[in-house]
């Protein structure tokens, strides 16, 4: 009875963000709320590797690894396969597209289980409401696209152009998954025509057809979580009511974001880990208002509130650009490093050269979201406050 009347009174519900007290983060407690700083939302946050783990590392590049890896590569393998034999034959609409998703979500969640994901909490309402064809989501690494790709709405996919190299993944996203690709380093918007036109055929289609509802990553890159950097207005163009997501992924010893790591060591060190973690926040679909469809900026900047808001996360005044000047001077503190190509199979957290010292320093600004409640709002259950936490469901 004592332990049933503790859980009633002090459980606090777990907010889906980075398991650690704001103040003792490594950006900085003051970042909460106003104020620069050169640490910003393309540092690593995982600590330089101890003895622990890179024994760790050692042992299981040569035993787990290898397992991995071949289990991965035989799934995309077959899901390859299946994706070209469904775009050979779609005009005679032999092969279902229903099938094909079922084994895209089958084959998504397979590898993230091999990878060590073998359990993903998910809070809130996944469901869309009618009429919502877009889904906004912070971007924190390669893992939560598998992780979309495995759940019920199995979205198509706005992808920047350089995915279209990536095996297997350009395939799927293209053909299987009805994507559009998009130009990430033209900021002028480049990507609103196909995406107008997108949504246009859905809602002449009609909710039965085929169309799948559209994921967007705003922030047209990645960052290390500990923001939500500046959100790209092109998304916001077509004046669709959007549902936002928030993805985070806690960790111990090696963050499995994908902001400033090389591709093959975010693979090999994430596969080389026991377990790792994910988190999935769904909020309530935002439907704007005459203004916000008016001005895409505007609506942008909303939605981006409502989700750092709901993160407990500071919005950092970064972009894409401000990540390529991070990415040369990382390149350059690498290249010097006293462990040579180790400190980039590892992954060590570089020192500032001294050069630097003459450079412009490289400093993010961050602001303290404020609180939406939209006035035509009637329903309690919108209020991000009042999203149930304490439950998730594991995925």
């Amino acid at each position: 009875k004592r332990w049933k009347k503790k859980k009633k009174t002090d459980y606090q519900p777990k907010i889906a963000t980075l398991e650690v007290d704001y103040e003792k983060r490594e950006v900085g407690s003051e970042l909460l709320f106003e104020g620069t700083s050169e640490k910003g939302p393309f540092d690593r946050l995982d600590p330089n590797p101890g003895f622990y783990e890179i024994v760790k590392t050692l042992v299981l590049s040569v035993t787990l690894l290898p397992i991995r890896l071949l289990i991965v590569a035989t799934i995309f393998g077959i899901l390859l396969l299946l994706s070209k034999l469904w775009a050979a034959i779609n005009n005679e609409r032999i092969f279902s597209r229903g099938a094909l998703t079922f084994f895209i979500r089958v084959s998504s969640r397979s590898v993230l289980f091999v990878c060590g994901f073998y359990w993903i909490e998910v809070y809130g309402d996944a469901k869309l409401k009618k009429g919502t064809p877009i889904i906004v989501s912070s971007h924190v690494s390669i893992w939560e696209v598998l992780y979309f790709c495995s759940s019920a709405l199995c979205p198509s996919y706005v992808f920047k152009n350089d995915c279209l190299t990536v095996p297997v993944i350009g395939e799927v996203a293209l053909g299987a998954l009805q994507g559009i690709n998009v130009d990430n380093k033209n900021s002028s918007g480049g990507g609103s025509a196909p995406l107008i036109k997108r949504i246009e055929e859905m809602e002449e289609a009609g909710p039965e057809s085929d169309y799948r509802p559209l994921l967007i990553f705003p922030e047209g890159t990645t960052g290390n979580g500990s923001s939500i950097i500046s959100f790209r207005s092109g998304s916001f163009v077509p004046g669709a009511p959007v549902k936002p997501v928030l993805v985070s992924m806690p960790f111990k010893h090696f963050s499995p974001s994908y902001e400033s790591i090389y591709t093959q060591v975010l693979v090999v060190r994430s596969l080389c880990q026991f377990y790792n973690r994910m988190q999935v926040r769904y909020l309530e679909d935002y439907i704007p208002s005459e203004e916000e469809k008016n001005d895409p900026k505007l609506y942008a900047e909303n939605v981006r509130n409502i989700i750092a808001y709901a993160s407990n996360l500071p919005m950092c005044d970064a972009s894409y650009a401000d990540k390529r000047a991070f990415h040369k001077r990382l390149e350059a503190r690498l290249a010097n490093h006293r462990l040579g190509w180790l400190s980039n199979f590892i992954h060590v957290n570089p020192p500032v050269l001294e050069e630097e010292s003459s450079m412009e320093k490289l400093v993010y600004q961050y602001r303290r979201p404020r609180r939406i409640i939209k006035a035509e709002k009637e329903d309690s259950s919108d209020d991000i406050d009042s999203l149930d936490m304490s439950t998730p469901l594991l995925a």
